[in-house]
């Protein structure tokens, strides 16, 4: 498990209807140059690549790549 830096949050917002979810952050530091965050959704004791984040923002909202019914974790 990761925890995030001093002073930034985060919230995951799923909707069962739509089967998806969304994650937001603030407060998060800038990676380093050439780098992106990348958010994972563990599937089955898996973990899979549910998508990247936009690197040139610290807050931000990000839409979840695939379905997330199946999902215990992110």
């Amino acid at each position: 498990m990761t925890s995030l830096p001093a002073r930034a949050t985060g919230t995951v917002v799923v909707s069962k209807g739509l089967d998806g979810a969304v994650f937001t952050a603030a407060g998060l530091s800038e990676p380093s140059s050439g780098k992106v965050y990348q958010l994972w959704l563990q599937v089955g004791g898996r973990m899979r690549p549910a998508g990247l984040m936009d690197p040139d923002r610290t807050d931000t909202v990000t839409l979840l790549d695939g379905p997330v019914a199946q999902a215990s974790g992110m």
